[in-house]
């Protein structure tokens, strides 16, 4: 079942499809969901069919559980799932900072802790 997960669109209540499912986690307990999240330009027009898993397609990688409370709904035929996430499960992983890795330490390193 797990491979038949793979390119779903995840759609909030509204109808909007927020993403697209591109590995599901076995992890012993809950499984998850990994999922391409889509920019505002990525969504499809209208269609709220999933994108085709591509190698460019733009957006950050979000972690859902897939659990009934967050994933209440599963439509094979459609290849759409139906997401109830808590607020601000998706946007965990957003990284507003365009910086490096390297130039965020280096201004840490470079901050002083107090003023005096």
């Amino acid at each position: 079942m797990y491979q038949d997960c793979n390119c779903m669109c995840l759609s909030q209540e509204t109808g909007e499809c927020v993403g697209t499912v591109v590995n599901v986690f076995d992890n012993g307990g809950n499984d998850l969901l990994q999922v391409m999240l889509y920019t505002s330009s990525d969504v499809p027009d209208g269609t709220r069919k999933s994108k085709p898993a591509e190698a460019g397609v733009s957006g950050h990688l979000a972690w859902v559980p897939f659990v009934e409370a967050i994933v209440p709904d599963v439509n094979m035929n459609e290849r759409e799932m139906r997401i109830t996430p808590p607020k601000g499960l998706l946007e965990l992983n957003l990284r507003l900072d365009e910086r490096s890795k390297k130039e965020r330490r280096e201004l840490v390193r470079h901050t002083p802790l107090c003023a005096t």
